[in-house]
């Protein structure tokens, strides 16, 4: 059952921002003037969209929908809200079967009392189910007045909405579970909600129920004959069905014996199963004699090979004693002496292919670094690659790779200063690069010479790998920075 349980009016005639409670109403008892009437228009209006409130009741009362939005007073054009003006009202229902509520509104936009309403002025509303009167935001809460039309909408679900009053009402029927409102129960509701609602006084309610409420009585008297035959016939067919039901009685008892006779079966054939069983139970006593006489075996058996056991390792300790006693004697001597040399022999060639695959790996490794050095910018002598890696040119190898490992900060006068200016740390390799752009900078060996021509002089440049790496400097000096280079040394003689 759906059921109408609040409503909510706003700017409706006298009532600013009222709900009232309509659980289980059924009539309003009150004096005049109290609002009675304002509160069924604002039904009617809501739920058929109804303009009409002067039907049947008092017909010269006046009332008008632009009156109940203005608030029209007794006296001619008194007005207690004469200029544009927004009008809510919504009515909450409740549904037993669903177990939920949904609500219905409507909202009127007037100009003036005066003014005609236009199509777009009043829209009706239907929320999904699950939503109450307290979830539709009816005052806009920044300025206390009715919300505008944009604004009037639920935080959480739909709301639909239409301008139509036609399909107003039949969105309106098919929430209350009429159906649409052109069907005959759709008319009806329209037309007796209309009549039920617009009556001051009832003087006789029975004649009202029979004008507005239920169908008028027609006697038709060939109507009534047919009920009468018809009624014949279904003591005729009731009798008829008693026949059958007594036969049905009779099969059931003959059913249930069956049943009986069939549940007696079953014990029987439980007996006979549980007899069976028993006999199982005695050829399962004579399985298990016969595994135990099989474990019996398996025990002998574990014995036996036990013995076997023994006996094998008595004889691995005679051999072992044969074989001291031969190697007492001469030739067991002789043949202890080759294999160990034999032995020897095997792990001095095994050491020797391990040192072979650790020369090789080591000449790879090798090999890899000084192609690392070289795309790095070091400068190796090629006569010093692992090609020709010997006894003899190692040390050699390993001096150029030590002048070559110096940081920054070991060889260069001022590390603290070249550091920042290369921007590198003072750990980082001095590498050709890095030692022209030093020589070259205004900061560094180009410091103080301003706008003339000024050469760079690298010393020491007394051994292979330094002229090498001497060279690459120079030539970067003069190809990037246009800086010429000399190279010098000392010699022996001049070192004093």
């Amino acid at each position: 059952m759906i059921e109408l349980k609040r409503l909510k009016l706003i700017n409706w005639h006298n009532f600013e921002n009222v709900t009232f409670d309509c659980a289980r109403l059924t009539y309003m008892i009150g004096v005049n003037a109290v609002g009675k009437t304002t509160i069924l228009d604002a039904i009617r209006y809501c739920l058929t969209t109804n303009r009409n409130f002067n039907a049947l009741g008092n017909k010269k009362s006046g009332r008008t929908l632009q009156g109940s939005v203005h608030a029209k007073q007794r006296g001619e054009n008194a007005y207690r809200r004469p200029g544009h003006t927004v009008a809510y009202i919504g009515a909450e229902f409740s549904d037993s079967v669903k177990r939920t509520t949904f609500v219905i509104a409507v909202r009127v936009e007037s100009e003036g009392p005066m003014q005609e309403l236009h199509p777009g002025d009043q829209t009706w509303y239907i929320s999904e189910d699950g939503c109450t009167l307290e979830q539709l935001p009816f005052i806009d809460p920044r300025t206390g007045a009715p919300s505008a039309k944009e604004d009037f909408k639920p935080e959480t679900g739909r709301l639909s909405y239409t301008r139509s009053p036609s399909e107003a009402r039949d969105r309106i029927c098919r929430a209350l579970g009429i159906g649409r409102a052109s069907s005959p129960l759709g008319k009806k509701f329209n037309e007796v909600f209309q009549m039920g609602t617009s009556m001051d006084e009832i003087p006789n309610f029975r004649e009202f129920l029979y004008q507005y409420i239920l169908p008028q009585p027609e006697l038709d008297l060939e109507a009534l004959q047919g009920d009468r035959l018809e009624l014949e016939n279904l003591h005729a067919v009731l009798a008829e069905a008693q026949t059958r039901a007594d036969a049905l009685n009779e099969i059931v008892n003959f059913g249930r014996e069956a049943a009986e006779k069939q549940t007696q079966a079953l014990v029987n054939r439980g007996a006979a199963l549980l007899a069976r069983s028993a006999a199982d139970g005695g050829e399962q006593a004579v399985w298990q004699e016969r595994l135990d006489a099989g474990r019996r075996q398996l025990e002998q058996l574990n014995a036996r090979y036990a013995d076997a056991k023994n006996a094998e390792a008595e004889a691995r300790r005679a051999y072992l004693s044969a074989h001291s006693a031969a190697s007492a004697s001469g030739e067991g001597r002789a043949l202890d002496a080759l294999s160990e040399e034999l032995a020897r022999k095997k792990t001095a060639l095994d050491k020797a292919g391990r040192d072979a695959s650790r020369s090789e790996a080591a000449a790879g490794n090798v090999q890899s670094l000084l192609q690392s050095l070289q795309r790095s910018g070091f400068a190796v002598e090629k006569s010093l690659w692992p090609a020709s890696l010997t006894a003899e040119t190692l040390p050699q190898l390993q001096s150029a790779l030590t002048g070559l490992e110096k940081p920054l900060e070991e060889v260069c006068f001022r590390a603290e200063l070249a550091g920042p200016l290369l921007h590198v740390p003072g750990n980082t390799l001095l590498t050709p690069a890095l030692l022209a752009k030093l020589l070259a900078s205004e900061a560094g060996g180009g410091r103080a010479v301003g706008s003339r021509r000024f050469y760079a002089v690298i010393n020491q440049v007394d051994t292979d790998e330094r002229t090498a790496l001497a060279r690459q400097t120079a030539e970067l000096l003069k190809k990037q920075y246009g800086v010429p280079c000399v190279l010098t040394h000392f010699e022996e003689g001049e070192r004093a």
